[in-house]
């Protein structure tokens, strides 16, 4: 595994624990916990930080240490009001987020 995919895999593993999971856990779950993680892993100021410059998404999960599923798992989870943040700080990014 690289670096980011371990950062990732042990983030992904401690909100397991965190919230007493033991063992395989249900769809729905692991959905939660992957959206945990990866609002763990990359902050909305990280984030509107990146956007601006990068030109992939695999460029940007580099720059910001994650994997791109991690990524995308991020990008899945905005909130209105972080996408609204999102556009404002990067106009041009309007309809991609």
């Amino acid at each position: 595994m690289t670096q980011a995919e371990r950062r990732c895999a042990l983030t992904h593993e401690l909100v397991h624990l965190e919230h007493g999971h033991r063992g395989c856990q249900p769809p729905a779950v692991e959905h939660a916990v992957r959206a945990a993680a990866a609002r763990h892993l990359i902050t909305l100021e990280q984030l509107s930080d990146a956007l601006p410059w990068s030109m992939s998404l695999d460029e940007l999960a580099d720059e910001l240490w994650v994997t791109p599923l991690v990524l995308t798992d991020r990008l899945a989870g905005l909130t209105r009001a972080e996408r609204e943040h999102l556009a404002a700080r990067i106009p041009e990014h309007r309809e991609t987020v």
